[in-house]
């Protein structure tokens, strides 16, 4: 979430009730506190079982997907050493303000990004907020975000012809030290890896050709820099309306990598590959004081069968849209909308929800998704 989103939330909901003293779950095992075997190779656990909330909370903060998040789930068990082959090795914190984050390596220089699937805005309130039930329910809208939804995106993104990562779910043992400094931060916790598209060391088939990858900064300054670098706005443009398809409002310009690609010309064109989708598929807006924020801040929009605010699903990427997406003329953006009509079939669609994510289950049943099963249907209400 964004800064501003808690202090509005805030407003609504201080001095209403207390906080917890502790929020969070203390571990995502079911079993917890009787201890995993030593060589375990997967457990049974939850997302986040504290977002469940009786009939009174769910009426005012919503349902969300608190249903996912408290489903008892099977995933394989985290081990550094194994995860790929020749293991991988504590790099860095990551510096993120809500999501406990971390870069690890491989023998061949490869980089993966592991993070935890829940979040906390803590660092994101200002310091006399960080209490009480103001905190409570701020943590609380983490519920809003589908804690399995990144997990769908690949086999779409595929279909869409989108480059994409595939990011996989672990649980970390509480008595993990392979990550180094990192270790007694995401033990017992739900994660996600994925390979980190950036850097040539990252460039993988899906980018066959290209010689380098660079963030949106680099490249920026690249294309500002002289005119023998170009973007390929359609690319992009592709990319974006997926974006909007699937409700994924996060795109700022930090969310991308861009893959260089040497021309016969002897110019370079940048081609984009976008990253992070913690927010795709987000339901905000069914709860009374969450309905009631969402009409002051456009960009939490529940997904479902109409497009909401499609100036709010956009408004944290304009800096990086405006400077992508200035040349390409009306029909382009038909073509390129019909084309992804054709090819993000309900086939596809059952393919991506049905295979691949640990919560099938809740997903297939869950409302809003039987929505994604009419790409053509969606529409805008404005």
């Amino acid at each position: 979430m964004v800064k501003r989103f808690p202090v509005l939330l805030a407003l609504l909901l201080g001095g209403t009730g207390c906080a917890r003293d502790a929020y969070f779950q203390p571990d995502a095992r079911v079993a917890y506190p009787a201890p995993l075997a030593p060589n375990a190779d997967s457990a049974v656990v939850t997302a986040g079982r504290h977002y469940r909330r009786g009939p009174l909370g769910r009426l005012l903060l919503g349902a969300h997907y608190r249903r996912a998040w408290a489903t008892p789930v099977e995933l394989p068990v985290f081990y550094p050493k194994n995860v790929v082959p020749g293991g991988l090795k504590f790099s860095k914190l990551g510096g993120g303000f809500q999501t406990t984050s971390a870069t690890l390596t491989a023998d061949d220089g490869r980089a993966f990004a592991i993070r935890t699937i829940d979040k906390d805005p803590y660092k994101t309130l200002p310091k006399v907020l960080r209490q009480g039930f103001v905190l409570t329910a701020v943590r609380d809208a983490t519920s809003a975000g589908m804690p399995y939804g990144a997990m769908v995106v690949p086999r779409l993104a595929q279909a869409a012809q989108v480059p994409h990562a595939t990011p996989r779910p672990y649980y970390i043992r509480t008595d993990e030290d392979g990550l180094d400094i990192a270790s007694e931060r995401f033990r017992g916790k739900v994660v996600i890896l994925e390979q980190k598209l950036e850097g040539k060391a990252n460039l993988t088939p899906l980018l066959r050709g290209a010689t380098a990858l660079e963030e949106s900064e680099d490249m920026l300054e690249e294309r500002y820099h002289s005119q023998e670098h170009t973007l390929d706005e359609a690319a992009f443009l592709r990319a974006r309306l997926l974006d909007l398809w699937l409700g994924d409002w996060d795109r700022h310009e930090g969310q991308w990598s861009w893959a260089s690609f040497p021309q016969e010309n002897g110019r370079t064109l940048w081609r984009p590959v976008p990253q992070d989708r913690d927010q795709v598929f987000f339901r905000f807006n069914d709860g009374v004081l969450t309905w009631l924020v969402s009409k002051i801040v456009p960009k939490f929009r529940t997904f479902g069968p109409t497009y909401e605010s499609v100036e709010g699903y956009t408004r944290n990427a304009r800096f990086i849209d405006s400077r992508a997406l200035s040349e390409l003329p009306r029909e382009q953006y038909l073509r390129i909308a019909q084309d992804l009509q054709q090819k993000l079939t309900n086939e596809v669609i059952h393919q991506a929800v049905r295979g691949g994510s640990p919560a099938r289950f809740m997903l297939w049943k869950a409302p809003r998704w039987k929505l994604l099963c009419a790409p053509a249907v969606r529409s805008s209400n404005e």
